[in-house]
């Protein structure tokens, strides 16, 4: 896992930027990353949380005017 380093466990393929804000880099590989399960859902969360806008300083998709 590119996070926690666990060895042996399965996989997930996970976009870095989410593609449904950036959907220009759904297919580029070096928007990719391996993640545990585990952490797969800890950033999808995460993910959920900055990019709906709950964290106002952490949101970097802005709207337009």
């Amino acid at each position: 896992c590119r996070w926690c380093k666990s060895i042996d466990v399965v996989l997930h393929t996970d976009h870095i930027k989410p593609f449904a804000y950036y959907p220009n880099l759904r297919y580029e590989t070096t928007n990719g990353q391996l993640l545990c399960a585990s952490c797969h859902h800890w950033k999808t969360i995460w993910d959920n949380i900055i990019y709906k806008g709950r964290v106002p300083q952490l949101n970097i998709v802005t709207s337009p005017l």
